[in-house]
């Protein structure tokens, strides 16, 4: 079976992704893995200082969710990563692009898993990660250091 182009497998998406991918005005990257080994992966998230509550759906919003433009994405509505949850398979990548340490930004660490949804890990070790509609993201936990 061919996932990227099964309209069924694109029901396990939020509905945007789903009319996108049937619509074929987005596809996933060459190289996006759709059975993989869990990935232990970081994400920044932004948190008031003394606010520790655990990682959850708000957390693990894509830039589409955000209503975010991009950095370095042109025609970014017509690209896949657009609709993915951005993290970092190294905590020092993820620190470098969000500037730790800062007072309002945590990390979150956990693991990217095939149950979840489909991954592309880039050359510099960035996860696009297409979450599905209610995938389960309880294994992302705050760190409570962000030197380790």
């Amino acid at each position: 079976m061919n996932k990227e182009q099964d309209v069924d497998y694109f029901n396990k998406f939020p509905i945007i992704l789903q009319a996108k991918l049937r619509n074929s005005e987005i596809a996933f990257p060459q190289g996006t893995q759709f059975d993989y080994d869990p990935i232990l992966a970081y994400r920044g998230i932004i948190r008031n200082t003394n606010d520790n509550t655990p990682v959850n759906e708000n957390d693990m919003l894509s830039h589409y969710e955000m209503k975010k433009i991009p950095r370095g994405i042109a025609n970014y509505e017509n690209d896949s990563r657009y609709y993915a949850i951005s993290l970092f398979e190294t905590l020092d990548m993820l620190k470098e692009c969000w500037k730790f340490p800062k007072p309002n930004k945590k990390i979150a660490q956990g693991y990217v898993h095939q149950e979840g949804g489909p991954q592309y890990t880039d050359q510099k070790k960035h996860i696009s990660w297409w979450l599905y509609e209610d995938a389960d993201i309880s294994s992302f936990v705050i760190k409570d250091e962000i030197n380790g």
